[in-house]
């Protein structure tokens, strides 16, 4: 399996997990605190946290490579940084 490195962002959570697709075409992820490790199967369109069932996400798409992530940008803060 090919393991990627993804991130949970969710306050309560906030962990970092591994994930792998299956290999055979179904909408399955395996998700493991490192690769190789004993992994948790997830049937899911796109890889999601085994403890809190959040979106886990890339580095590439946290910093913003594939568009505007607006989950992160929310609240009054991000509003008055807007407005200066």
């Amino acid at each position: 399996m090919d393991w990627e490195h993804r991130l949970c962002l969710e306050r309560g959570c906030s962990e970092t997990w591994y994930v792998a697709a299956d290999g055979r075409g179904y909408k399955v992820w395996y998700v493991a605190r490192e690769p190789g490790s004993c992994p948790t199967v997830v049937a899911a369109s796109e890889p999601i946290c085994p403890r809190c069932g959040a979106a886990l996400l890339t580095i590439v798409e946290l910093e913003g490579g594939f568009g505007e992530l607006d989950a992160l940008e929310v609240g009054s803060i991000f509003d008055y940084a807007r407005s200066l």
